[in-house]
């Protein structure tokens, strides 16, 4: 792996150097030295963009890092792969047609009746999935990657819910950013809506105000008791404690076991997903 990544490097710093003579030659003998220096800067700037992309897809070799690292290589087809954020093997489900393709599967809470129930280690650093892992989204499996992955996968935050996978309801964009050193905090930007007419409040109540990332066995929540534990031992960014949490009350019968878009109300669905990209 470290010779194939060392060759690529080499070989692509090799074509940038030959590339700039090439560009400084022909501007000089047009006589245009300005122009000249305009377009050098303009080229080494694309070049140190296409070296660092090029030397990182090497490096990964084939281990990528994401759907969106699968897609750009050729995979176009959705389904079943495992890719590697921070280095390390996860099965993930790649959506490679919605929104240009490149989506990687990170909370799953379909018709499966139990959801995941993981402790800090698994939450944080694990793959938890309830159900038979496959290509079948709705209602064979839930799931939840480590958010200590999320980074390493993207910056695009996709989240949806609805009926069924073909039926959504409500669709937002937004960027995004795990925050390790604040337990896992979520912040949500520049959201852009592309089903329906609200905002989820996982953006407009968890994200919006920094509340950390609380399991059953970690509590970093805003209530005086764990919302982990009252909510059916699943993981979520509470508060005091969920307005829009996509595992509702989990199992613990207080509330529907489904993903809520907003409140804790009658705006729940069948099915929900948070994908990243």
């Amino acid at each position: 792996m470290e010779n194939r990544a060392q060759g690529a490097f080499e070989y692509i710093l090799m074509l940038s150097g030959v590339l700039l003579v090439v560009i400084t030659v022909v501007f000089m003998l047009q006589g245009t030295t300005s122009n000249a220096n305009n377009t050098l800067g303009q080229s080494r700037s694309t070049l140190d963009s296409l070296i660092t992309t090029s030397v990182k897809e090497a490096a990964e070799g084939d281990r990528p890092s994401s759907c969106l690292r699968l897609y750009n290589r050729g995979s176009k087809t959705s389904g079943n792969y495992t890719i590697y954020p921070r280095g390390l093997p996860i099965q993930a489900y790649c959506d490679m047609t919605t929104s240009g393709g490149g989506w990687t599967l990170v909370l799953l809470n379909s018709p499966y009746a139990t959801p995941p129930k993981p402790g800090w280690a698994d939450a944080t650093f694990g793959n938890s999935v309830t159900g038979t892992f496959g290509t079948d989204i709705n209602g064979a499996f839930d799931q939840l990657v480590g958010v200590a992955y999320w980074n390493a996968i993207g910056n695009q935050l996709r989240v949806e819910v609805g009926a069924s996978p073909t039926s959504i309801s409500h669709r937002a964009y937004y960027s995004f950013y795990i925050n390790e050193s604040k337990n896992y905090s979520l912040s949500m930007t520049s959201g852009t809506l592309d089903v329906g007419s609200t905002y989820p409040a996982m953006a407009t109540y968890h994200a919006a105000n920094n509340y950390q990332f609380t399991t059953i066995d970690s509590d970093h929540d805003a209530s005086s008791s764990n919302c982990a534990s009252n909510y059916g031992n699943t993981p979520w960014w509470y508060g005091s404690c969920w307005d829009g949490s996509f595992w509702g009350g989990g199992d613990s019968g207080s509330y529907q076991n489904r993903p809520y878009w907003t409140g804790s109300g009658s705006d729940y669905y069948a099915w929900g997903a948070i994908w990243i990209r």
